[in-house]
């Protein structure tokens, strides 16, 4: 129904309040007053119905949830006709040149959609992220971005169930939704959720993820299959059986659902796919430049940062930005603290533009923080960037790595601990898991159980790339839990091995600040270690 001319007004700050251009506050339920709000935070980008789905209707069966949906949309076109509410193939959108809303003119105080109870888990906690986010970081209205032609472009369909299988398709729609995110949210491709859409248009991808799912003796096994669009070839496929009181829980399937994105991304980004390749090349690079970087050496580093950089020149994603942000823990490492002035300047340089492009992506936050906090010794910051992603569990490891070790720096050990364990635990598969494991060990090193650090330190060693250069961070800590623990002859090895790398590791330079070791207690901790070892072995 059309509603005359002007625009609509929406307020999100305190009581959600909706007004037609003629005045009229119109009535909504608590779920249509979520999805509005949901849609207005994209202003104007399209959002997926599964995102939808999975916000408002998690509790519900995947059949159930999507015909909620559809209710509730067609509810809304009623209200709003097409004046406000855009239906397109790849999602729904709210017309930003028909909408006046507050999201930029916040009365001080107000909360944002104060009093507002949905009772579902999943909105809970985007709700009180949200509530974080605006809090803490506001922001001016962002245009919408460019179509992006330079990712390869992966659509996601509905699983295939048999009839009344409601916990495979339970199981399934969980597990799809967790990739879906994990995949958005490390950015490498670009994701096209068409689970509640019409499977007749690809949307312009060039890959399709195929799912089957089926219940037996209450385990769900779910088979996926990554298929070429332009020839149907199969590219990559894979199996997992669940359990049934796995479903549901984020913790216990983080592991499984990074490892899946992993080879889902590797797969995409590695098929020929035709005449489509030349315009996918930021995917290629960021792969070939994320695995570099994880090989390690001062020639992979720098094949990584060219390959990030060139990626950038391609498109200039928040994420691109970030990765090459955390670049510069490996070279401050490399360099011995030699080149800090001028990588903390670029650090500065590049959180500035990752966040101007990408403020709300949890991967994003992390590695800016970990760059903030190694490189910057800025843990105030670190923290900052890191604080609105309290409370929500980001499926990334590499959130739980940078909160580990920025509580190391600051002497908050067991929290550093926890979150440590976490990282190895959901980053079992994940290349950076010998980073992992020496942050345990030497979390291990500095709480005084020096055959803790021991154990996960060969753990971390067994970790490493054959091929590439030892991660001199485990050395380092390996060498002091093997010379705390009396094993001299393993200590006097592990050190031979660490100065035959660079003759900088050494217990003088630990007393430089810049020396790529920011705690205090954890320079002392070594430096104690390699006296000591120097004493004995001369």
């Amino acid at each position: 129904m059309k509603r005359g001319t002007g625009r609509y007004r929406l307020r999100l700050f305190g009581p959600f309040e909706l007004g037609t251009p003629g005045g009229e506050i119109l009535s909504l339920g608590r779920k249509a007053q979520a999805l509005i709000a949901i849609l207005a935070i994209h202003r104007g980008r399209a959002v997926p119905r599964g995102r939808l789905q999975d916000l408002l209707w998690s509790l519900s069966g995947p059949a159930h949830g999507r015909d909620s949906l559809k209710k509730c949309l067609r509810q809304l076109r009623e209200a709003l006709g097409e004046d406000l509410l855009v239906m397109r193939a790849d999602g729904v959108a709210l017309r930003t040149d028909a909408l006046a809303c507050d999201l930029d003119a916040a009365e001080d105080g107000a909360m944002f959609l104060e009093g507002l109870e949905v009772c579902d888990p999943e909105f809970d906690d985007w709700l009180r992220d949200m509530r974080v986010r605006l809090t803490a970081c506001p922001r001016p209205a962002r245009k919408e971005s460019a179509p992006d032609r330079a990712r390869l472009r992966i659509a996601v369909g509905p699983p295939r169930t048999l009839p009344q299988d409601l916990a495979a398709e339970m199981a399934a729609g969980f597990l799809l939704g967790r990739l879906v995110t994990l995949l958005s949210q490390n950015d490498l491709v670009e994701v096209s959720d068409l689970r509640a859409a019409d499977l007749q248009s690809l949307g312009g991808a060039d890959v399709r993820l195929a799912s089957r799912a089926m219940t037996s003796d209450g385990q769900t096994c779910l088979q996926l299959a990554l298929i070429g669009v332009a020839g149907g070839e199969v590219i990559w496929s894979g199996e997992l059986v669940l359990a049934a009181d796995a479903v549901g829980r984020r913790d216990v399937l983080a592991g499984t659902v990074a490892r899946l994105a992993g080879e889902i991304e590797r797969a995409a980004c590695r098929h020929d796919h035709g005449a489509n390749a030349e315009t996918r090349v930021a995917s290629r690079l960021m792969l070939d430049g994320i695995e570099r970087l994880f090989r390690l050496g001062p020639q992979n580093t720098a094949i990584a940062v060219d390959r990030f950089r060139s990626a950038i020149a391609v498109e200039p994603r928040g994420s691109f930005q970030a990765w090459l942000a955390f670049t510069a823990a490996f070279r401050l490492e490399q360099s011995k603290g030699r080149d800090a002035p001028a990588l903390r300047e670029e650090v500065v340089e590049l959180t500035a533009q990752a966040l101007e492009a990408a403020p709300d992506n949890p991967l994003v936050r992390s590695l800016l923080a970990h760059a903030n906090g190694f490189v910057l010794r800025d843990f105030d910051r670190a923290n900052r960037l890191l604080a609105p992603l309290s409370g929500s569990d980001p499926a990334t490891p590499i959130y739980h790595f940078a909160l580990s070790m920025l509580r190391f720096y600051e002497g908050r050990l067991d929290e550093a601990y926890a979150a440590a364990a976490t990282a190895r635990r959901r980053g079992d598969n994940h290349p950076y898991a010998y980073a992992f494991s020496t942050g345990l060990c030497m979390i291990d090193l500095c709480r005084g159980d020096a055959g803790r650090a021991v154990v996960h330190g060969r753990e971390a060693r067994g970790l490493m790339p054959v091929l590439g250069r030892p991660y001199e961070p485990t050395l380092r800590y390996l060498t002091a839990a093997y010379a705390q623990s009396g094993q001299l002859p393993e200590a006097r090895q592990s050190w031979d091995e660490l100065c035959g790398i660079d003759l900088g590791n050494c217990a003088e330079n630990l007393r430089d600040q810049d020396f790529p070791v920011p705690a205090e207690h954890a320079r002392a901790a070594l430096g104690r270690s390699f006296r000591a070892l120097g004493a004995a072995v001369t």
